[in-house]
């Protein structure tokens, strides 16, 4: 541990652990902003929560680079216009996780290399070729990338 001035620094492995839904008594987040109010400030920056130190601070929601993913009454969730339905990517759905949206391309011309990544998931599709023959190839590989749908 070191120490600078009256302030003692701590790397974030050695802070105390605990859980967000213990501290909140709730089976699953983001919770109300006006429950988040009243966690303990320095358990909220000083410690180390076991479900993630990527969350929002109002609410708590794990993932906060999304707006849909806030509770309605966080900031950020009211601060959207609307949020647009995802829609289905130009490669189908993703074969790993299934997200409709996740799937996009890009390329390198320096490397030669194109790549199909979903944003959801680790899935990766590469090969050292363009964006349209790496397409193709995808698209013969992975011809059944919709789920059957299972009738009800």
């Amino acid at each position: 541990m070191n120490t600078a001035g009256n302030y003692s620094l701590v790397r974030l492995k050695d802070r105390p652990k605990y859980s967000l839904l213990e501290e909140f008594n709730v089976t699953s987040l983001p919770v109300h902003p006006d429950i988040g109010a009243t966690l303990d400030r320095t358990l909220k920056w000083m410690h180390n929560p076991i479900e993630g130190t990527n969350f929002c601070t109002s609410c708590f929601v794990l993932n906060p680079d999304s707006p849909r993913e806030h509770h309605p009454a966080c900031f950020p969730y009211s601060e959207a216009d609307s949020f647009p339905e995802p829609q289905q990517s130009q490669f189908g759905i993703c074969p790993d996780c299934g997200s409709p949206d996740g799937l996009g391309i890009d390329s390198c011309r320096y490397s030669e290399v194109s790549k199909i990544e979903c944003s959801d998931c680790d899935f990766e599709y590469r090969g050292s070729c363009d964006e349209e023959t790496l397409e193709d190839r995808f698209r013969k590989k992975y011809k059944r990338v919709a789920p059957k749908l299972e009738k009800g």
